[in-house]
């Protein structure tokens, strides 16, 4: 199994995206975000993935990512 691990992605979408195909093509099944993901427009890329996360010290916005994340 192979697992993808990203942290202060700080709402770069496109950077983020990028990284993510990568995981996809080199068969990452289980991805671990470990803080700073950014805004909740960055949820989208992670539908598709088992992932787990932890929330960062600079992100305002924690209520409404954990919204969109349930």
């Amino acid at each position: 199994m192979k697992i993808g691990v990203v942290a202060d992605t700080q709402d770069n979408y496109a950077g983020f995206k990028q990284l993510l195909d990568r995981f996809l093509v080199g068969g990452v099944q289980w991805l671990f975000h470990c803080g700073g993901l950014g805004s909740v427009r960055m949820v989208e890329l992670l539908k598709p993935w088992q992932f787990y996360i932890v929330a960062g010290q600079h992100e305002p916005n924690r209520y409404v990512i954990e919204t969109a994340l349930r």
